[in-house]
C-alpha cells in the first residue's frame, strides 16, 4: 500500500492540466485545424471524420479537452484520499457547506469584468473574426453580456448552467454540482463496507449524465490507491504502471469520430483519468518536476487562471494579432509574439486576481462555517 502522506504532487498535476486547458484554447483561437467541437466551421460540422482526420494528429490537440475532465476528477479525489486513509467526514461536511462560497468571489467578480469589457468594446471578437474567419471566436458574440446577466450568472445562474460570460466556465455548474456530488458519495462511503455494488450502480446511473462520471473516476481511484493491494502490485510492477499511463493517453485522447453512437466521448476521459490518476500515483509521486514551485504554483492558482486567461485571449490577444496582422507581420511570427504576451499577461492578472480575492474568500468561508458549522 501506499504511503499514507500528503499527496503534494498533486498540485503539480492540477499545473499541467492548466497549462493543457490553456494552450488548448489558444490553439482553438489562432490554430484551429481538425476542431470540431463546439462553435467550429461548418464544414467541420457536416463532415466532422474527413475534418478530424485531415490534420491529424494535430487534430488531437485541438480537440484536446483530456485535461478538463482529468481536473473534474482531481476534484473528488484529493477530498476522497483523504476520507480513505482516515475515515474521518468532518472537513467533507465543511467543504461542502461552503463550496459554494468557495467560488462566489471568483465566479462574480469575472462576470462583471467581462460585462465591462464588453460594454466597452474590449472585446475582440468581431474584428478579429473579420481578420481570419475563426468561427470559435465568432460564436460568442451570440451570448448576453448586460449587467443583468452578469449578476443572475455571478451569483446563481452560473452554479446551475454554467456561463459563457467567462467562456471557460461553460462548466462551472459540472465542477460546483459534481464536488457536491463527490462529497454525497464519500458521506454515503462511510457507512458502507463494501462499496463495489455502490460503485457499479453509481456509474450505471451517471452513465445518463458522463460529465460526472470523471468524480466518480477520482472516488474510486482514491479508494483503490488507499485499500487495494492492486495499488502494492502495480507501485512495484513498473511496466503494469506504464501500460495504465499507456491506457490512460489512449482513451483520454481517443479520436471521438471513432466512437459509436452510444458511446460518449466523455466516459472515455473519465477511465482516462482513473487510470492516469492511479498511474502517475504509483509512477510519479515522487517526481521532483511535480512538485517543482512553477507547475505548484499553476496547480494553486489554477481557478484564477483558468478564468483570467479568457479575458486576456479575448481582449489583449485578439486586438494584437489584428493590429500586427495589419502590418504585414509574418503569421507564424504573429502567432508567436502573442503566445508569449499570452502567458505573461494570464500569469500576471491571474496572480493579481488571486491575491485580491482569495483573502475575501477565505474569510467568507470562514464566515459562513461559523454560522453554521463548527468554529474552526
Amino acid at each position: 500500500m501506499l504511503e499514507k502522506k500528503r499527496l503534494y504532487y498533486i498540485d503539480g498535476l492540477k499545473g499541467i492540466c492548466c497549462i493543457c486547458i490553456c494552450i488548448l484554447h489558444f490553439l482553438l483561437m489562432f490554430i484551429p485545424k481538425g476542431y470540431i467541437g463546439w462553435g467550429c466551421s461548418a464544414e467541420a460540422s457536416e463532415n466532422p471524420f474527413d475534418f478530424y482526420f485531415a490534420d491529424f494528429p494535430f487534430s488531437i490537440f485541438t480537440n484536446g479537452s483530456f485535461a478538463l475532465y482529468v481536473f473534474m476528477a482531481l476534484i473528488s479525489f484529493i477530498p476522497a484520499y483523504s476520507f480513505f486513509n482516515t475515515g474521518k467526514t468532518d472537513f467533507i461536511a465543511k467543504q461542502a457547506c461552503v463550496r459554494y462560497f468557495r467560488f462566489l468571489p471568483m465566479v462574480f467578480v469575472s462576470c462583471i469584468i467581462s460585462a465591462l469589457l464588453n460594454r466597452f468594446s474590449l472585446y475582440s471578437c468581431t474584428q478579429f473574426y473579420e481578420a481570419t474567419g475563426n468561427w470559435w471566436i465568432h460564436t460568442r458574440e451570440m451570448f448576453d453580456y448586460s449587467f443583468s446577466s452578469a449578476l443572475y450568472d455571478g451569483l446563481l445562474g452560473g452554479f446551475l448552467h454554467g456561463t459563457q460570460l467567462i467562456s471557460s466556465l461553460w462548466c462551472l455548474h459540472y465542477l460546483f454540482l459534481g464536488s457536491l456530488l463527490s462529497y454525497s458519495i464519500l458521506l454515503i462511503c462511510e457507512k458502507i463496507k463494501n462499496r463495489i455494488p455502490v460503485y457499479v450502480m453509481l456509474c450505471i446511473f451517471l452513465y445518463t449524465q458522463p460529465v460526472y462520471l470523471s468524480f466518480m473516476a477520482g472516488i474510486i481511484s482514491a479508494d483503490i490507491l488507499c485499500n487495494s493491494k492492486i495499488t502494492q502490485k502495480t507501485s512495484k510492477n513498473k511496466i503494469l504502471s506504464v501500460v495504465f499511463l499507456i491506457a490512460a493517453l489512449v482513451t483520454g485522447n481517443f479520436p471521438p469520430v471513432l466512437l459509436p453512437s452510444w458511446c460518449n466521448n466523455i466516459v472515455f476521459y473519465a477511465i482516462g483519468s482513473f487510470f492516469l490518476l492511479i498511474s502517475v500515483s504509483c509512477l510519479f509521486a515522487d517526481l521532483k518536476l511535480l512538485k517543482s514551485r512553477i507547475l505548484s504554483f499553476l496547480g494553486k492558482e489554477s481557478f484564477s487562471i483558468i478564468i483570467v486567461h479568457m479575458l486576456v485571449l479575448f481582449t489583449i490577444n485578439g486586438f494584437l494579432f489584428v493590429y500586427l496582422d495589419s502590418l504585414n507581420i509574418n503569421h507564424v511570427l504573429n502567432i508567436a509574439v502573442n503566445f508569449f504576451v499570452f502567458t505573461a499577461f494570464s500569469l500576471v492578472f491571474s496572480k493579481l486576481f488571486s491575491m485580491a480575492l482569495t483573502p475575501l474568500t477565505n474569510k467568507l468561508c470562514n464566515f459562513v462555517w461559523s454560522k453554521i458549522g463548527k468554529k474552526d
